[in-house]
C-alpha cells in the first residue's frame, strides 16, 4: 500500500496509522469469527495446530508482503505471532470456553484467567 500523498508531519502520519489500525482491527475481528467457525469442524488438537497450514499461511503472507513492496520477514514474524494467538483462541473455542463472548483478557492483552 502506498499513500496517495505523503503526510506533511508526524501528527499526519500518526492519524494515517490510527486510521489503518482501525481497519486492521476490523479485519482481525472478521478473522476471529472465521477461526471460531473453523474450530467447529475440527475434531482434534492436531487439526487445530496444523503445522503445515501454519507454514503455508506464513509463507503466503511473506510472499504477498514482498510483492507489495514490504518486508516479507517482518510480515512473516507478525503472521507467526498472529497465527499462534488464533490457534490458542481456536483451542479455547473447541473446548467451549467461548472467548468471543467471554474474553478473559484485559485491555493490556494480559490473560486474567490465571
Amino acid at each position: 500500500m502506498t499513500l496517495a500523498t505523503e503526510p506533511a508531519d508526524l501528527d499526519a502520519v500518526r492519524r494515517d496509522i490510527d486510521t489503518l489500525d482501525q481497519e486492521l482491527v476490523a479485519v482481525l475481528v472478521r478473522r476471529q469469527h472465521l477461526v471460531a467457525r473453523a474450530a467447529k469442524f475440527k475434531r482434534s488438537d492436531s487439526e487445530v495446530l496444523a503445522p503445515e497450514r501454519v507454514v503455508a499461511v506464513v509463507t503466503r503472507a511473506q510472499s504477498l508482503a514482498a510483492e507489495a513492496g514490504g518486508s516479507g520477514a517482518l510480515v512473516g514474524r507478525i503472521f507467526e505471532s498472529m497465527v499462534a494467538e488464533f490457534i490458542a483462541f481456536e483451542g479455547h473455542e473447541r473446548r467451549g470456553a467461548g472467548l468471543i463472548a467471554n474474553d478473559a483478557r484485559d485491555n493490556s492483552g494480559v490473560d486474567q484467567r490465571d
